[in-house]
């Protein structure tokens, strides 16, 4: 079953980078709200001088940590298959965001045309 989702990026980026720019797609959708609540938490648990609350917002903030390393470490691979695709090193944080429009235009001022596919 082909997606519009795969159908816009497949060819534009190859399949193994489109599934994972999903996956990272995913984990932005959850991480973002989740350090959003957790950072609510942990302001709460700092501020209340009450031990067990503090021990609770240490757990809060590395669950945070936990949660924003699994994202980048979800960008450095959407990274490195694009990188494969166009057989030039992207690092994670030198990639825009990843919309059909923006993605042509940054990839014109680079110059990169696919090594792997039909772009």
């Amino acid at each position: 079953m082909t997606t519009r989702f795969d159908e816009i990026w497949v060819p534009q980026i190859g399949e193994p980078a489109t599934a994972a720019l999903r996956r990272n797609a995913y984990l932005t959708l959850i991480t973002i709200p989740s350090l959003l609540v957790l950072a609510f938490a942990c302001s709460f648990a700092f501020a209340s001088h009450n031990p067990p609350a503090i021990v609770a917002g240490v757990l809060c903030a590395a669950v945070g940590v936990g949660a924003f390393w699994i994202w980048i470490r979800s960008r450095r691979q959407v990274a490195a298959e694009i990188s494969e695709w166009f057989g030039v090193r992207v690092s994670w944080h030198e990639m825009p965001r990843m919309r059909a429009k923006q993605f042509d235009a940054w990839c014109e001022q680079r110059d990169f045309t696919p090594v792997h596919g039909h772009g």
